[in-house]
């Protein structure tokens, strides 16, 4: 894997100026999926990690650290994968991590560079 393209500082997307000429999504439903950038605050937006995913159903993946952990709303995000899978067993298999699933890095890579 790529760890040049990880962004740098503690969260999995950077910050960078939005072009006077640049159309952002408005899309929130599929930021995370689809839309890999958004509108951050006024004239900035957000770029994600390559790696960091939100998965239709329920979950938030980094494909670099191979972890898949529930999304910000748990109860729901259960409901969902087990709706997904039509299996109770798999979401023993899915971590937690308010981290992860609020865009927090937790591959330590370029956090302090």
């Amino acid at each position: 894997m790529d760890t040049s393209v990880i962004p740098f500082g503690d969260y999995c997307y950077r910050i960078v100026q939005i072009r006077t000429d640049e159309v952002i999504s408005s899309d929130i439903e599929q930021f995370g999926k689809d839309v890999r950038e958004y509108r951050h605050h006024g004239n900035t937006k957000e770029i994600l990690c390559p790696y960091w995913h939100r998965i239709d159903y329920g979950t938030v993946q980094c494909e670099f650290l191979n972890i898949e952990v529930f999304d910000e709303d748990e109860p729901e995000s259960k409901k969902m994968v087990i709706e997904h899978f039509q299996d109770t067993n798999t979401i023993e298999k899915i971590g937690y991590s308010y981290l992860l699933s609020d865009e927090i890095k937790i591959c330590d890579i370029h956090c302090n560079e």
